[in-house]
């Protein structure tokens, strides 16, 4: 998957990002040995190869967390669900959350930066442990899958504002 593959010059386009955070992390960091965090930090990172795969491309590991895009939204919560899901799987690793925003954003030299990103970023911080919580515009291209939804509340994110979300409760 090449969604960030522009040349070095800057583009715009519509991309899904997904940011996925490991919650607990820094709590649990100041409770077990390096060793240990080394095996929770490596369960990450598996888990994350595993349940991206080909399908979402990477733009960065950040810190206890991964930043991803995708060009389609169908596709982006699918891979959400897939990762949250994967991480309840492995022993070693705390429950992950996921936010995930749809609209413009700018890439450049393979890194992504915009409201779109720091909206993910909002929603995955403000999601329950192993959850999967989507912008309205997400949502609105997401509707070609067959999923369960939520609304949640309006809420304030820092450096966003008042934003109404949904929660991924399921498949259809």
């Amino acid at each position: 998957m090449t969604v960030l593959a522009a040349p070095p010059a800057t583009t715009i386009t519509e991309l899904a990002v997904g940011f996925a955070d490991v919650c607990g992390f820094t709590t649990l960091s100041r409770f077990v040995d390096l060793p240990r965090l080394d095996l929770v930090v490596q369960s990450f990172e598996d888990v994350c190869a595993g349940a991206l795969g080909d399908s979402a491309e990477i733009v960065k590991p950040v810190g206890d967390g991964v930043l991803y895009a995708m060009g389609s939204a169908d596709d982006a919560v699918a891979v959400a669900v897939r990762l949250v899901a994967a991480a309840r799987e492995c022993p070693l690793l705390p429950a992950l959350r996921v936010g995930l925003a749809f609209g413009p954003v700018l890439v450049r030299r393979h890194d992504c930066f915009g409201p779109v990103v720091n909206l993910a970023s909002r929603l995955a911080a403000a999601a329950p442990p192993g959850a999967v919580v989507v912008s309205d515009a997400a949502h609105d291209e997401a509707r070609e899958q067959c999923w369960s939804w939520r609304r949640l509340p309006r809420r304030e994110l820092k450096g966003v504002g008042s934003v109404a979300a949904w929660e991924v409760t399921g498949a259809l």
